[in-house]
Parts: C-alpha cells; sequence; structure tokens
C-alpha cells in the first residue's frame, strides 16, 4: 500500500527517464503517495540498476544515503523498481485508461 508513503527512486532512474519520471510522480499522487528526492526523509526506497557499455555498474548515490539511514536506525523499505511497478499496477483504476483503450 502506498497511501500516505514518502518514496524515493535511484537517481540513477530518474536522471535518464524524465517523461518516464513524470508519470510516476503522478501515478504516485494518484495511490496517495508522495515523491521525495531525499533518501533520509523516505519511507520506500526505489533502486534501479544501471549498467553502461562494457559492463560498468553506476552507483546510486541515493541508495548509499538510504542504506546509511537505515543503519542509522530510520525505517526505510528498500524495493526494487519492478515492485513499485507491480504496486502502481494494482492501484491504477483503470489500466485500459492509461493506455488509450
Amino acid at each position: 500500500d502506498l497511501s500516505c508513503k514518502k518514496v524515493c527512486i535511484s537517481s540513477l532512474y530518474e536522471d535518464y527517464h524524465f517523461n518516464e519520471m513524470m508519470n510516476i510522480v503522478s501515478l504516485l499522487a494518484q495511490n496517495g503517495a508522495k515523491y521525495v528526492k531525499n533518501p533520509y526523509a523516505t519511507d520506500i526506497f526505489v533502486t534501479y540498476d544501471l549498467i553502461g557499455k562494457g559492463g560498468k555498474e553506476y552507483k546510486c548515490y541515493r541508495k548509499e544515503k538510504a542504506e546509511n539511514a537505515i543503519n542509522s536506525g530510520e525505517e526505510i523499505k528498500i524495493i526494487s523498481f519492478d515492485e513499485l511497478l507491480s504496486l502502481l499496477l494494482i492501484f491504477l483504476p483503470s489500466i485500459f485508461k492509461i493506455i488509450g483503450r
């Protein structure tokens, strides 16, 4: 349940998927959640792995901050990007309205 939750998404996703982020922020709001950029002030942190050319794995500075906050006693749930999409699909009023049917 996303209601009344603050959600922070990996900077790796946000930096490379601006248009999709705007849609996700809108869907979060429709489900009673609030998008925040600060991983210290979140209830749920959403991970996103980014692998570049040659197999280089990029690090998300927000994920590191969220993990530091957890180690300091904050209660932050870490979920994958796919888990977030599943949560949003569960709460969508109608998938057909979204895809234009």
